[in-house]
């Protein structure tokens, strides 16, 4: 992941996470490991001004509910690392609902992952 080297220096990420980062994404992320539906949170980077987009009132963390399909919805936005794992660890059943505005995103599954 030296792609997104210095975007997690500042915190440890929970064993048991499995890194889903692709390339093209703007910052890594990383998926609970369960069956069918889990709970996927992109970490965008610790200082604010290298955040993408260049917006420093951006959230540093974004937790979306995905189901078999790969199709996520967004259930949690905050740059509160704690609140973040607690709601990775609750499980995708005990995620809180989003505005409803939020747009969905794909998750495309990785071969392998």
């Amino acid at each position: 992941m030296t792609q997104f080297k210095g975007f997690t220096s500042d915190l440890v990420v929970p064993s048991g996470w499995v890194d889903v980062s692709w390339h093209n994404d703007a910052c890594p992320s990383y998926v609970t490991p369960l069956e069918g539906e889990g709970l996927h949170i992109f970490i965008d980077h610790h200082d604010p001004k290298e955040r993408e987009p260049r917006n420093e009132s951006m959230p540093r963390f974004f937790i979306s509910r995905i189901d078999d399909e790969g199709l996520g919805v967004g259930v949690w936005t905050g740059d509160d690392w704690e609140k973040a794992k607690s709601v990775m660890k609750g499980g995708p059943e005990n995620a809180p609902d989003m505005d409803p505005i939020v747009v969905s995103i794909t998750v495309s599954k990785q071969e392998g992952a």
